[in-house]
């Protein structure tokens, strides 16, 4: 509720930071999908993460190319070395 609460204020005024609507505990929990959830139910949680905030490279490459490839654009020469071993690591 307190995410969709946020994400209402999000689209009137952008002055609103996710810290300040939504607890610490949530915000923990939605960064990854729980392991005893079906793969699919996952994947669906993760497309929806990396839309909310894009801030895990890996699955914003993995789940919206589209997005990534825009991000990419503006990262520090470091952060891009550092995000390509990442996915090589991880595919």
């Amino acid at each position: 509720m307190c995410v969709e609460r946020y994400l209402e204020k999000l689209e009137v005024s952008n002055e609103y930071k996710i810290g300040d609507l939504v607890d610490d505990d949530i915000l923990i929990a939605m960064h990854e999908p729980h392991s005893s959830l079906m793969a699919k139910h996952q994947d669906l949680i993760w497309k929806l993460l990396v839309n909310i905030a894009p801030f895990d490279p890996l699955h914003l490459y993995w789940y919206d190319k589209e997005e990534f490839y825009k991000l990419y654009q503006t990262w520090d020469d470091s952060y891009k070395d550092w995000v390509i071993e990442c996915i090589r690591n991880k595919v």
